[in-house]
């Protein structure tokens, strides 16, 4: 499947519910061990979503041209619960 193909990414449960109490700024998705509201360099950052005012996530998923993933660690291991591991989210306004 091409990339002009593929759906959108959605944002995670996770990410909405963090839009919500985050108002007029980004959510991001990072990759590594870096935790909620963190700080992470800028190759770290998978991509964003823009929230507004009303704490809404709004647009699609933006991919970070400068993220790198063969510089960080693995993903948290999976949740033995769900089978699924929530990526990381860093609010930003």
């Amino acid at each position: 499947m091409s990339d002009a193909a593929k759906p959108p990414k959605l944002p995670a449960p996770g990410a909405v519910m963090a839009a919500k109490q985050h108002p007029g700024g980004w959510v991001h998705e990072v990759d590594g061990g870096f935790g909620a509201g963190g700080a992470a360099p800028p190759e770290a950052i998978i991509g964003s979503w823009k929230v507004d005012d009303h704490g809404n996530i709004v647009g699609e998923f933006v991919p970070n041209p400068r993220y790198d993933p063969s510089k960080w660690p693995p993903a948290p291991s999976l949740n033995q619960t769900t089978g699924s591991r929530p990526p990381p989210l860093i609010l930003k306004r």
